[in-house]
């Protein structure tokens, strides 16, 4: 597995928790999908187990599709 950094472009492969909080700027605002993609913005300390990645997708006006974390599992580097 790749490590990855804050910064990096990854893609949401699977969501383990399809319900996660979220935020994002009104109107675009949505929930993440498997497929989108987004730049880690902030990487917390691990928990033991997984390590946890704040994403965030922006549209091209710059505003915030959505912001949410994310498991390892569920994102991998963009290709």
């Amino acid at each position: 597995m790749v490590a990855l950094k804050e910064f990096d472009c990854v893609k949401i492969v699977r969501l383990l928790q399809p319900n996660r909080q979220y935020d994002g700027t009104a109107p675009v605002r949505r929930s993440p999908c498997v497929g989108d993609t987004g730049i880690i913005v902030y990487i917390y300390a691990s928990d033991g187990e997984d390590t946890i990645y704040a994403v965030e997708n922006v549209e091209a006006e710059g505003h915030t599709i959505w912001l949410a974390d994310f498991l390892s599992d569920e994102i991998a580097a963009c290709s």
